[in-house]
């Protein structure tokens, strides 16, 4: 028979392994790394085509 703290033990060992929150807080951060880097490369991008320098010389003048 099973008894209830057994019963308990398995839905929190469970719930450890679905739900391991250093884990999760470690991909959330490598996450947050990189869109800041995505971030900051987009502002570079758009700083570039604001200053023209994806135009030919032809379109630049």
């Amino acid at each position: 028979m099973i008894e209830n703290g057994e019963v308990k033990q398995h839905i929190l060992d469970n719930n450890q392994a679905l739900f391991d929150v250093p884990k999760l807080a470690a991909k959330i951060k490598q996450l947050e790394v990189l869109n800041n880097a995505m971030t900051q490369q987009l502002a570079d991008l758009k700083q570039c085509y604001d200053l023209g320098w994806f135009l030919s010389e032809e379109d630049r003048r």
